[in-house]
């Protein structure tokens, strides 16, 4: 779960809303109605600037000054929602490898940052072989 505060970046005096990542399905529709008083939130373009991200995805407080649309960075949420520990990892390294900051290039990373090593513990190096050799295509 990831706290997004969101604003106008054409008309910062409308003020900011505060979004919880992954968006409840019970509070899309308030949360959209929330946007729109600040003319924000369309569907096709991004138009959302994210003033900052509360979230334990260092990466994702590269979003930080971007604007975004407001879907897809409820997907990316989703997808990442639903990844194990050690695929947060491989996710975090290679988004930091690649250098990705941007939602469509996150959203991507998520269905093939399996395919990537990172070693975290040294001390059982027949375990990451195990682990290397587990998660690489042939």
């Amino acid at each position: 779960m990831l706290q997004v505060v969101l604003s106008n970046k054409d008309h910062m005096e409308y003020g900011v809303v505060t979004v919880p990542f992954p968006i409840p399905e019970d509070q899309y529709d308030d949360i959209t109605r929330m946007l729109e008083v600040l003319h924000i939130g369309s569907e096709l373009s991004p138009d959302c600037m994210v003033e900052s991200v509360e979230s334990d995805w260092p990466v994702l407080r590269l979003l930080t000054g971007q604007e975004i649309n407001l879907d897809e960075l409820d997907y990316l949420a989703k997808r990442l929602d639903g990844i194990s520990s050690y695929e947060k990892t491989q996710f975090q390294a290679a988004a930091e490898r690649y250098g990705l900051s941007q939602v469509t290039d996150l959203i991507n990373l998520t269905f093939c940052c399996d395919q990537a090593t990172v070693i975290v513990d040294f001390s059982d190096l027949e375990q990451v072989g195990r682990i290397h050799y587990l998660i690489m295509p042939f």
